[in-house]
């Protein structure tokens, strides 16, 4: 019985070695699909960090240009009403006044329909470049030590700029352009 239990444990052995060893090359293999996955999973995660220092990023530019639209707007509107609304009343400072108010409003308007993800749901490139010459620029004016006598056409070159910046968004017919992010 010993000289037989010999050769059948020896075949046994090769088998179990056989099989071990498949199941050793499915384990690498699984692990190798986890890695590949984990890789994915870590880059998702960037881009979510990313998405969200952009939607903070748009957060504060847009508190901003809030700040800076509602000032703008009570000067405006207590010109029109020392005038009765009568344009043709208005010095050139009031003019200013006037258009920085409205430039103010449509680069507004412009940097709200900015998308800030192409359509592949990839962080838009060029919106956060614009995104960075907006915040300099807001951060210029935010720094800027200007007399009274100066700080309408300060703000009224400020948001003309802004607003021809984020314009370059626009198609033309009116609408945003989509992004080509490849």
């Amino acid at each position: 019985m010993g000289l037989l239990a010999g050769p059948a444990l020896a075949i046994f052995g090769a088998l179990r070695a056989a099989e071990m060893e498949k199941k050793l090359e499915n384990a690498k293999a699984r692990y190798e699909e986890i890695r590949v996955r984990f890789e994915e999973a870590v880059v998702m995660i960037d881009q979510f960090q990313a998405i969200e220092k952009m939607a903070m990023y748009f957060t504060r530019q847009i508190t901003k240009f809030d700040a800076l639209f509602f000032s703008l707007s009570q000067e405006a509107i207590a010109t029109m009403k020392k005038h009765n609304y009568d344009v043709s009343h208005y010095n050139q400072k009031e003019n200013d006044q006037i258009a920085t108010t409205y430039s103010t409003l449509m680069t507004l308007s412009a940097f709200l329909e900015a998308p800030i993800m192409d359509e592949h749901q990839k962080l838009n490139e060029a919106t956060q470049s614009k995104l960075e010459f907006m915040q300099r620029e807001m951060n210029s004016l935010e720094t800027e030590h200007y007399d009274l006598i100066n700080s309408t056409k300060i703000k009224f070159g400020l948001a003309r700029r802004l607003f021809e910046f984020f314009r370059s968004f626009w198609g033309k017919n009116g609408r945003i352009k989509k992004a080509n992010n490849s």
